[in-house]
Formats: structure tokens, C-alpha cells, sequence
């Protein structure tokens, strides 16, 4: 389950790294700091985000994984996404975090989280 939920947000970053570059290209004629301060929010926004939609991200569809409720493997809240992707920008720690425990990052255990393969 480590390699799938490292290869789903590897999948992730890769499409906000795309979808940023892609809004950055197509305005190239624009040398505004403030532009750039948008795209970056922008890609934090994404970042934080990209689980809100029904607990899974563009990655963990293709992988067939999604995040769950600790306790009733429910799907989660927006809120609890948006909490939960929070520590990525502890990434380091997260990873060892999960390599320790084999299933759960920082995240996880701060929203009552877990990954699941995917019901669909």
C-alpha cells in the first residue's frame, strides 16, 4: 500500500506541476510579481485540495485508492482533506512517518484517516 499511495501522490503532484506550468506558459507575457504569488498560491491550494472531491485525488483514482474514515471507513469531509494534506509540506517526515508505521502518515493519524483500495 506504500508504493501505490507514494505513486498516487507522485501522479498528483505531477498534474498540479502541469496545470500550474500550463497557466504560467499561456500568460508568459505577464512579469508580475503578483502573478507569480498567484500561481503559487494557486499550486498550494491544489496541493491541500486535491482529496475534497468524494476523499480522492486525481492519483488515487487511477491507483484505485481512496481515503477513508478511521472508524467507519466512511468517505471524509473536505475539512478533514484539507487537515490531513496539511503535513505534506513536512514531506520529509511524512515519508519516514509512513515507512515506520507501514500505513499511516502524519496526516492520517491528525484527522483520523486511512487509505483503503478503492470499492469502484
Amino acid at each position: 500500500m506504500i508504493l501505490k499511495r507514494l505513486i498516487a501522490f507522485l501522479i498528483d503532484l505531477l498534474l498540479i506541476v502541469i496545470i500550474v506550468n500550463m497557466f504560467f506558459f499561456a500568460t508568459q507575457t505577464v512579469k508580475s510579481q503578483l502573478f507569480v504569488q498567484f500561481l503559487s498560491a494557486m499550486m498550494v491550494t491544489m496541493l491541500l485540495c486535491k482529496d475534497c472531491i468524494s476523499g480522492n485525488s486525481a492519483g488515487k483514482r487511477i491507483i484505485k485508492i481512496e481515503i477513508a474514515n478511521e472508524k467507519e471507513g466512511e468517505k471524509i469531509s473536505a475539512v478533514s482533506c484539507i487537515v490531513r494534506n496539511i503535513f505534506v509540506v513536512l514531506w520529509i517526515i511524512e515519508i519516514f512517518v509512513l515507512f515506520i508505521s507501514k500505513e499511516k502518515r502524519i496526516g492520517d493519524y491528525v484527522a483520523k484517516t486511512k487509505v483503503v483500495s478503492s470499492s469502484k
